[in-house]
């Protein structure tokens, strides 16, 4: 969907969560290979400080109707090729694994997420997975407003923004929205991802970034609420992980060529599915106000 000079998708998607706040289904990771049983990786390391989630589970059969089950008493650590950090799992949330609450991630760093005594095929050896991904620095947004506008043969609430986009690099961004502290993209298909391919290098201004829609109870907006956008940067590999799921879930070009599978960074490949993702954060803040109404 073109919006302006912003090239934006809605990642129908359902494998990765961030921060613990977003939802994840099985339906991916089930349907991958019956009776072939695969892990399934699910966690990040961002630039907040806070305690950092990794999930793991093994794949069901798609048609066993069941639940991933979940990965107990593994090994699990996110390394910066200095430091190690060790996960815990979550004992009331069994194949839930976290950091300690005062980890953050660096911007130009390599993380690499490490996971050991496991034995998802059940064969009595146990395996050792890896997976690492480059923290991209995300470049400062100024500001941001949200705009009340007929679209679409719809009235819907445009979030804007304005920044100043590197050019000496190719950047990918994820788009997420909280209002009044509450995460309004909670599932991953209502998440927005772009390129800079159409804003490469010069400063966008008043450029729509997310739409909400009125006749949703929780995107309608009233006076003094307040709206957040986290613009998180990503690299190439994950925004390629994106594309991937939306052809999947969606479905591509009938003239196309066949389909393929969705792409990983945990190795080993051909057993495992998921992403381990590195992610930079900025976060900008507006106040509701009755200009809001402006149709612009």
């Amino acid at each position: 969907m073109k919006k302006y000079s912003f090239l934006l998708y809605s990642a129908s998607f359902i494998l990765l969560t961030y921060s613990c706040t977003e939802d994840i289904t099985d339906e991916l990771a089930s349907s991958m290979d019956k009776g072939y049983p695969r892990l399934v990786v699910d966690g990040s390391i961002t630039s907040d400080t806070t305690a950092h989630l990794v999930r793991l589970a093994r794949t069901t059969d798609y048609f066993s109707n069941k639940p991933l089950e979940p990965i107990t008493n593994a090994k699990v650590t996110i390394s910066n090729g200095v430091v190690v950090y060790s996960l815990a799992e979550n004992p009331d949330k069994p194949g839930d694994y976290y950091t300690n609450p005062d980890v953050y991630g660096i911007p130009g760093n390599t993380y690499t997420l490490s996971v050991s005594n496991v034995d998802v095929d059940k064969n009595g050896e146990f395996e050792t997975y890896t997976a690492s991904s480059v923290m991209n620095k995300m470049a400062p947004v100024d500001s941001i407003s949200v705009v009340n506008v007929h679209k679409y043969f719809m009235d819907l609430y445009e979030i804007r923004f304005n920044a100043d986009e590197p050019g000496d690099t190719k950047d990918f961004y994820i788009f997420r929205v909280k209002k009044n502290g509450v995460l309004l993209t909670d599932t991953i298909t209502e998440m927005q991802f772009t390129d800079d391919q159409f804003f490469n290098g010069i400063y966008v201004e008043n450029q729509p970034v997310y739409n909400l829609f009125p006749d949703k109870t929780d995107e309608h907006l009233k006076i003094n609420d307040t709206i957040m956008l986290e613009t998180c940067a990503v690299p190439k590999e994950y925004y390629d992980f994106l594309i991937d799921i939306m052809l999947e879930s969606r479905g591509s070009d009938p003239f196309g060529g066949q389909p393929a599978n969705v792409r990983t960074n945990v190795e080993d490949k051909s057993k495992a599915t998921g992403y381990f993702l590195a992610y930079d954060i900025k976060r900008n803040m507006t106040i509701v106000s009755d200009t809001i109404k402006s149709k612009k």
